[in-house]
């Protein structure tokens, strides 16, 4: 967050740096002043619990964050990505949460006293001689006015430098970690499991569990769960659709914009030579072999492929990438840069069929097969031409139908009639029937559209939209009407019900097969029992509890997930439950347990970083809740005219 990062910089800026700031806002000012905008330095752009930001500060937080995000990008950074990382609003926003951390910290009766700043000043080595002695009140006062500063304004800024550590050191020492704590956290991050699995689909078996449900059954199980049944709130609106499709066939575009597009976005008509390539890895991090270990391995599969060897099949018994294994390693195109050097070279120095000697990199050695090559090109402006003038056509259809919708929307309003302005400027009104706020819910005239859903709830009955942009173009909508939540008749909801015992049953036959399954298998005849049975063993990489990701095979918050855990290499697990309700049957192909001897030697490092991320979590918290408080109350606001001149609102 912004917050934390303003938070830290106030704790590592050197007066240097704070220095070089000043330099380049006294630059700014000239600058901005001479456009005309808001106007002075001391000019008032926001206020905070009565305590006032003027737009000096906001051009040095600018100018701040400008810097930054140019030693992060370098030569990429341009003033368009200057608008999408929204240096103007994260700008406002941190001068408008530093002042909520100051607020809130004299609310709480955290204070600094001029010994404190005093202390500070004298601990800055520009302030002290080589003795570290004061280096006197003049130089002193020479020294911040020499800046653009004044001694108060200069002192100021140290004591409320020094009020936020002070409130952050008071968050950070209300957070306690116990050694029972420090160890899952160890476990989570460490712990690895890896696996084979089965799955036993509950739709398999939905025919015949569906066969099973008498009317008796659903009624009683409808009658003891009514409320799965509610329908939810429902909204009907009218709109009227702006599509570019409508109007790009009228739209004009000359040579003259053909060639600058061509000449401005030439990379999009530049096709750098590529390769496609398989490979085998033998890998020395995933296996915790040595370089030799791995390299023995991956001579031994080289020889095998000299001997006429399948590439396929050696891929399927020997790499260690199990993102590639299942496409026979295959890596896809790539051109150069995109891969590290060492394969690289390999990759693009060989013909398509032929394959490489074991070539290292930092992931162990690796085996390569080139099967394709395209050489680089520049697509010519002729080539390009019918591509550019189309897209640029659709460009100026989409500036247009953006402009019509702003004006059907504002001609809505003033009507405050959809349907009477759409008549008047001849367009065509479309009814969506009712619909719940549910990304899923179908919006007729429009389809799933959980943006259109969230703003039609957003609004009160009869408010017009402003113009919301969809799948298909732009929209205005006016809300027309609202159903309340019900209770649909047994005979309405029938077929939904016996399918939801169906599926509860499909479940039960499930887990049933899995465990007749379980009771038989072997790790002799296991891959011969998945033969027989038709099914498919599918494979997940090793994971820890904190790198499964969220749409991982079982849910993370689950007890199968846990459970998982608890096996060994080569065992096989009781039926699982998956995501999805179905079972799934697992062997353990990859297990890092617990390591105690490594747990002890990074034991404190470890609860110092967590009791850091906690502190600067609760912050973070702390601050997001005392600012929507102030919100709420209107103790923030921010000038309009500044708005309107220097933010792009273009979300």
């Amino acid at each position: 967050m912004a917050l934390l990062a303003l938070r830290e910089d106030f704790k590592k800026w050197s007066f240097i740096l704070w220095i070089v700031i000043i330099a380049l806002s006294l630059y700014v000012f000239a600058n901005w002043g001479a456009q005309g905008k808001i106007g002075q330095p001391t000019s008032v752009i926001a206020w905070v619990g009565g305590d006032e930001i003027l737009f000096k500060e906001y051009v040095e937080q600018f100018r701040s964050l400008e810097d930054r995000y140019k030693q992060m990008y370098g030569n990429r950074y341009t003033s368009d990505m200057a608008k999408m990382l929204g240096i103007d609003r994260q700008a406002i926003s941190n001068l408008v949460d530093t002042r909520v951390i100051l607020h809130e910290a004299k609310k709480m009766g955290v204070h600094v006293s001029k010994e404190e700043i005093a202390k500070k000043i004298l601990s800055m080595r520009m302030f002290t001689n080589d003795k570290g002695e004061f280096i006197g009140y003049d130089k002193y006062k020479r020294y911040v006015e020499g800046y653009g500063k004044t001694i108060p304004d200069f002192e100021k800024s140290i004591g409320n430098d020094e009020l936020i550590t002070k409130l952050g050191d008071l968050v950070s020492n209300s957070i306690t970690l116990t050694d029972d704590q420090v160890k899952k956290i160890y476990r989570d991050q460490n712990e690895k499991i890896g696996f084979e699995y089965v799955s036993f689909k509950a739709q398999t078996y939905m025919g015949e569990a569906l066969k099973e449900v008498t009317n008796d059954e659903a009624e009683k199980y409808y009658g003891s769960h009514k409320d799965a049944y509610r329908t939810p709130l429902k909204r009907s609106i009218s709109f009227v659709r702006f599509t570019p499709f409508e109007f790009k066939k009228d739209m004009q575009v000359s040579d003259k914009e053909i060639k600058a597009y061509y000449k401005e976005h030439i990379d999009k008509y530049t096709q750098k030579e590529q390769v496609r390539a398989s490979h085998i890895l033998i890998g020395v991090t995933v296996k915790k072999r040595s370089f030799a270990e791995a390299k023995k391995i991956a001579d031994k599969v080289y020889a095998q492929l000299k001997k006429g060897k399948d590439f396929k099949s050696l891929v399927q018994k020997y790499s260690d990438d199990y993102t590639t294994v299942k496409k026979g390693g295959d890596l896809n195109w790539f051109p150069k840069g995109r891969m590290v050097k060492a394969f690289e070279a390999a990759a693009f120095g060989m013909k398509v069929g032929e394959y490489s000697k074991p070539v290292k990199t930092q992931f162990g050695y690796h085996i390569i097969k080139v099967t394709g090559h395209k050489e680089g090109k520049i697509e010519t402006l002729e080539e390009a031409r019918s591509h550019i003038e189309s897209d640029l056509k659709f460009k100026k259809a989409q500036e247009l139908v953006q402009k019509k919708a702003v004006e059907f929307s504002k001609a809505a309003k003033e009507k405050k009639d959809l349907a009477v302005a759409a008549k008047a400027m001849k367009y065509t009104v479309i009814e969506s029937g009712f619909f719940a706020n549910d990304p899923m819910a179908t919006i007729n005239g429009i389809g799933p559209s959980a943006r259109v859903a969230n703003a039609t709830f957003s609004l009160k009955i009869k408010d017009i939209s402003d113009p919301l942009k969809t799948a298909e173009g732009v929209i205005v909508f006016q809300v027309m009407g609202e159903k309340d939540p019900e209770i649909p008749p047994f005979e309405k909801v029938a077929g939904k019900v016996k399918n939801d015992i169906a599926k509860i049953k499909a479940q039960a036959l499930a887990r049933q097969a899995a465990e007749k399954f379980r009771a038989g298998v072997t790790p002799k005849n296991f891959e011969t029992l998945v033969k027989k049975e038709g099914m498919k063993i599918q494979k997940i990489d090793p994971v820890t509890r904190q790198s499964a990701p969220a749409n991982f095979i079982v849910k993370k918050s689950s007890d199968s997930f846990e459970k998982l855990f608890s096996y060994d290499n080569g065992q096989f697990t009781e039926p699982l439950t998956d995501r999805n309700g179905d079972t799934i049957l697992c062997r353990i192909t990859d297990k890092v347990p617990f390591d105690q001897k490594d747990f002890m030697a990074k034991a404190q490092d470890m609860k110092a970083k967590e009791i850091q991320r906690r502190s600067n979590d609760l912050f973070t918290s702390f601050i997001r809740n005392a600012r929507k408080s102030m919100e709420d109350a209107g103790k923030i606001k921010i000038s309009q005219r500044f708005q309107e001149t220097q933010l792009d609102n273009k979300k």
